[in-house]
């Protein structure tokens, strides 16, 4: 499984392989780097901050707030990990819509947003990454799609029209930039609605798309060879 790992200021320090242990004595994880010069080992504690998205396990530090993610191959996966470690701390999942709103929060703030900070750097492994994210992308149900495509497009579209000599791109997750470019990604869905039915929608870009183009639909009913992620990310990510 792939392991992303953060430092304090929210930057990848690595990207790569992991083999994961459970320590049900020691209640924690142990995650060791298999793609390291030399051996190294990651531990985490049960009682950090823990949120299952989809098939990304986060897991945060509560003292240092140092992130990782645990990239599985289903969301199966990932809930049977987060369940593991719900009964060892004698724990029980919390349902209630404020848990449920800081958890989506915390996600969205300390985990989505420094990975597509983390592309548009380009890191070593980017392309994997840039994959990873539109992946995650597209296995949501079309409303929260829209919702994490508006916030990859806010920050990768909207900064690159302002001078970065000048002013200094700001995220904020409940923006009206956000709301604006909601009102025009779902405009652009509403046109192929009679088409296509939402719920099997799917991101993809044509291939020769190189830059932001307001009457270009952002879905497409099949994907296929000409619209890969690759392509999709690469609209995205300059």
């Amino acid at each position: 499984m792939k392991l992303i790992a953060f430092d304090k200021s929210k930057n990848v320090k690595y990207f790569g392989e992991c083999q994961l242990q459970i320590d049900r004595l020691e209640k924690c994880l142990n995650l060791k780097l298999l793609d390291k010069d030399t051996e190294e080992t990651m531990t985490a504690k049960y009682d950090r901050n823990y949120v299952c998205k989809n098939n990304l396990f986060c897991c945060m530090d509560k003292d240092s707030k140092k992130t990782f993610v645990l990239v599985f191959p289903t969301k199966g996966k990932c809930e049977q990990l987060i369940n593991t470690v719900l009964r060892v701390t004698s724990l029980e999942p919390q349902t209630s819509d404020d848990v449920a709103s800081n958890e989506e929060k915390m996600f969205k703030v300390d985990f989505y947003v420094p990975l597509i900070k983390a592309v548009r750097s380009g890191i070593d492994g980017h392309q994997k990454l840039k994959a990873l994210i539109l992946s995650f992308i597209n296995s949501l149900e079309i409303d929260e799609r829209l919702c994490y495509l508006n916030i990859l497009a806010n920050i990768t579209l909207v900064p690159a029209a302002a001078d970065p000599s000048t002013s200094t791109p700001k995220t904020n997750l409940s923006s009206s930039g956000i709301a604006r470019s909601r009102k025009r990604f779902v405009k652009n869905v509403k046109q192929e609605e009679d088409e296509t039915p939402l719920k099997n929608l799917k991101l993809s870009f044509p291939a020769e798309t190189s830059s932001m183009n307001p009457s270009l639909s952002l879905f497409d009913q099949q994907p296929s060879p000409q619209n890969s992620s690759d392509e999709i990310a690469g609209f995205y990510f300059k």
